[in-house]
Parts: C-alpha cells; sequence; structure tokens
C-alpha cells in the first residue's frame, strides 16, 4: 500500500475539515486517501440502512475517528426501508410535444429544456403543464446534461394519490429525508409538498419531526464545530456565525448554563465552534432525544406546568 503523504502545516490549519471537501481534498494525497476512506465507511453504513451527511464538526484535520463520527454520528434516521427507496423529485413541466421514445418539455425553475421518457407510466400524459414525480435519468457528462427524467408512477395513479404536505421546524435531517422522498419546498405556504404515493413516509417524519418538544439539557464533553455553517445536533441548528471574527450566536430560545460559542478558522473559510465543557438548556421534539452523538449528551429534564 502506498505511504500517505502528511498534511503541511498549511493543512492542518482548522479550517480543513470534511466539509470543505473536493477541491481541498484533491491537493493532498493525505487528505485524499482520509476522503476515500470516509467514502468506503459511508458505503457500508448505507448497506446497513444508514445514510451520512457529508458535513464536518471537528476542528483535527481530518482524523479517522472524526470520519466514524460522520457515518455514526450523522444518519439520516427515520424510515425503516430507507435504503429501498429511491430518488425521487417533484417537478413542474410544460409538456410540448410527443416524439417517438420522449415528450419535449420544458422543467421549472428556469424553464429549461428536457424529455421525458415515453413508457408505460407516461403513455397517457398530456400537453400542457403538470406537476409529476419523477426520477432523474439525465446524461450528466463534461460537454453538459441531457435533462431526462422518468415517471415513477402511471399519470392516472399520480392523480389519483394527489398530494401531502409537512410543515416543521428547520432540521438538516429533515431537509435531507424531504429530499430524498421527492419533496418540493413551498416558500409562499411554508410547507414541503409531496405526491401521495409516499403519504406514509412522510407520516412517519411527521411523528417524527413533530413529536411533542420537551425540556433538555446538552453537554458537549468536546469542541464542536463546523465550517462555513451552523453546528447542529439531531439536525436542529445550535449556533451559527457569519465570518472568522464574527462570533457565534446561539438559536432563540437556548440558555447557556456553562461554556459558550465563537468562530474561527481564516476568512475564507471560518467556522462556528461549540466550547468543550459546554452545557445549553432548549426545547426539542422528544423522538430526537433518543439520538446517540460523539461527545454529546442530551439529558431530557422535567419542567413545572406553565413553564
Amino acid at each position: 500500500m502506498k505511504e500517505l503523504k502528511r498534511p503541511s502545516l498549511k493543512e492542518q490549519r482548522p479550517h480543513w475539515v470534511p466539509r470543505q471537501s473536493s477541491a481541498q481534498c484533491a491537493k493532498s494525497p493525505y487528505l485524499s486517501g482520509m476522503r476515500s476512506l470516509f467514502v468506503g465507511l459511508q458505503d457500508a453504513a448505507s448497506k446497513n440502512g444508514l445514510t451520512g451527511t457529508f458535513v464536518g464538526y471537528s476542528r483535527t484535520p481530518l482524523a479517522l475517528d472524526n470520519y466514524r463520527r460522520m457515518v455514526v454520528a450523522c444518519p439520516t434516521p427515520g424510515l425503516k426501508n430507507a435504503k429501498k427507496i429511491r430518488s425521487k423529485k417533484m417537478k413542474t413541466f410544460n409538456i410540448l410535444k410527443k416524439n417517438r421514445k420522449y415528450f419535449a418539455a420544458r422543467v421549472a425553475p428556469g424553464d429549461h429544456k428536457c424529455k421525458i421518457l415515453i413508457d408505460e407510466n407516461s403513455d397517457a400524459l398530456e400537453l400542457g403543464e403538470s406537476t409529476l414525480e419523477v426520477d432523474d435519468i439525465s446524461v450528466r457528462s463534461k460537454y453538459g446534461t441531457d435533462l431526462i427524467f422518468r415517471l415513477s408512477a402511471s399519470v392516472d395513479k399520480q392523480k389519483d394519490a394527489g398530494i401531502c404536505t409537512l410543515r416543521a421546524d428547520y432540521n438538516e435531517q429533515l431537509v435531507a429525508e424531504c429530499r430524498r422522498l421527492g419533496g418540493k419546498w413551498d416558500p409562499e405556504g411554508k410547507a414541503w409538498i409531496f405526491s401521495g404515493l409516499v403519504e406514509s413516509e412522510v407520516e412517519e417524519l411527521d411523528l417524527r419531526y413533530n413529536s411533542k418538544k420537551v425540556a433538555v439539557k446538552i453537554h458537549f464533553s468536546e469542541e464542536e464545530s463546523a465550517g462555513t455553517g451552523p453546528v447542529t445536533v439531531a439536525g436542529i441548528p445550535i449556533a451559527s456565525a457569519s465570518g472568522r471574527d464574527s462570533g457565534a450566536k446561539l438559536r432563540d430560545g437556548i440558555a447557556v448554563l456553562s461554556g459558550g460559542a465563537s468562530s474561527g478558522g481564516s476568512r475564507k473559510n471560518w467556522y462556528t465552534i461549540i466550547e468543550a465543557g459546554t452545557t445549553l438548556r432548549m426545547y426539542m421534539p422528544e423522538a430526537l432525544i433518543k439520538e446517540e452523538i460523539d461527545g454529546v449528551t442530551i439529558e431530557r429534564i422535567e419542567t413545572k406546568k406553565g413553564e
């Protein structure tokens, strides 16, 4: 096995965290090797029904333990059959013409030219505007992208299924789940819109992320950080900075019992920090308390009536 070169002092700066992934990892065989190792761990996790989010919240430069924490501590949990669900999307199309193999169409947003595969699901598709649940089967190359979509269910079945919606407080894990189910964010209604075909899965998300809010005490035994973004616990943003010297602001409704939050890194690659030994008090959905996160302890606390 080829020996990996250790990172230079520049590469060991705190802002070299996994979130700054592709371009930076390409500069160093050591970092590239560690990234490959993470991908292997992530694949192993996905085979067991878990999916990971490639985000960094540790200041140490790409240590092996951090990658293990990425896969195990940052899962997008929830659906029992998660690994069997295909990536679906709700999109609005303007169907222009039916050709021999594809429908010629334009897709919003952006009014981009695209094609919809003609098969048993789409054969009865009518010309005009339609909102459909589709699989993205586009061909992407260095010369450009040929946008091609395939209906995930028949036109009649999609019409009968209708739509379902989900409203919940912002949560990074929930966003990933909604996108994987083909959800489309409606900024006016401030809700996720799904095809009725995935209504049972959406109900599971509703039960989890809209479960009763309870008071908890969160203790950070280790320093946690996130590059150019907020530090989260169970997908909930806890603290966020806007630059190297901006300091970090805690989310509304969070009380600091000990420790605190700050910012650091470089001007271009800044990060949000929660100091080791910090203890916070806040409210969170009861169903999220069970999540195990390395270096973070979540403890439910009893409150008086009316508090």
